[in-house]
């Protein structure tokens, strides 16, 4: 193999090397998959109001943020959960950020939820949930795949909250269908999740990706071209020599 055949071999394979290279990019440079809408049943067990969710397929992705200094953020796939009275439109969500979200239990096919009901309300980890005996509740879930972070604002006055919010940063599947169960029975009213699938991940490319792969591409086809032309010119002149 002469030195020009050499040259394009090893041009080709570094061009796919970086090809690769920037095809398989580290977790933390793509995007956080969308969680599938949640599928979970409610009931009461005694004096207990459980709530079970079923699990979903679900790897931990590290984030890297944009500020200076930058942090990095491992997400959790949480859930978050309202309630309204079945009349009412006015729902009350069980979670405020600051708190946290219950995450999903990774070691069991279901995640279960259990809280005391009193009679007339439930105490969440920081709010008391009115559910009032012989009456019907509606009940959403909502699967989050993200982190919990606090902002600086410096411009805020009044608290240490306000100067510095928690904001929950990911992907959010949306409600799910609503589940209506009558209090204290139990009875729940048949309802489905529909069925949906994650957004797949899709890679974040650098603005100067493409470009340089097209930059790369032309050369090596013009050096393709030339070095054909070349061998071609010898091939002449070679046969023009002989006769």
């Amino acid at each position: 193999m002469n030195t020009r055949s050499k040259f394009f071999s090893l041009l080709f394979v570094g061009i796919l090397v970086i090809t690769s290279l920037i095809a398989v990019k580290p977790v933390f440079a793509q995007s956080t998959p969308k969680p599938s809408v949640s599928e979970f049943t409610v009931k009461f067990e005694g004096n207990m109001l459980v709530i079970t969710i079923k699990n979903q397929p679900f790897t931990p992705s590290t984030i890297q943020d944009n500020n200076t200094p930058s942090e990095t953020w491992t997400t959790s796939l949480c859930f978050d959960i309202k309630t309204k009275q079945h009349s009412s439109e006015n729902w009350t969500d069980w979670f405020p950020v600051y708190d946290g979200y219950p995450t999903q239990n990774s070691s069991s096919t279901f995640t279960v939820l259990s809280y005391g009901w009193d009679g007339s309300q439930i105490e969440t980890t920081s709010r008391v949930v009115n559910i009032l005996n012989g009456t019907q509740v509606d009940f959403q879930v909502q699967a989050m795949n993200g982190y919990i972070h606090r902002v600086l604002n410096f411009k805020a006055n009044g608290n240490s909250t306000s100067m510095g919010p928690y904001m929950f940063t990911g992907e959010t599947s949306g409600w799910s269908n609503t589940q209506t169960i009558t209090i204290p029975e139990g009875s729940i009213s048949p309802s489905s999740s529909p069925n949906q699938t994650p957004t797949p991940t899709i890679p974040e490319f650098s603005s100067w990706t493409i470009p340089f792969l097209l930059t790369i591409t032309i050369v090596a086809a013009g050096l393709l071209v030339y070095h054909k032309k070349t061998e071609k010119n010898k091939q002449i002149a070679k046969t023009l020599k002989t006769e």
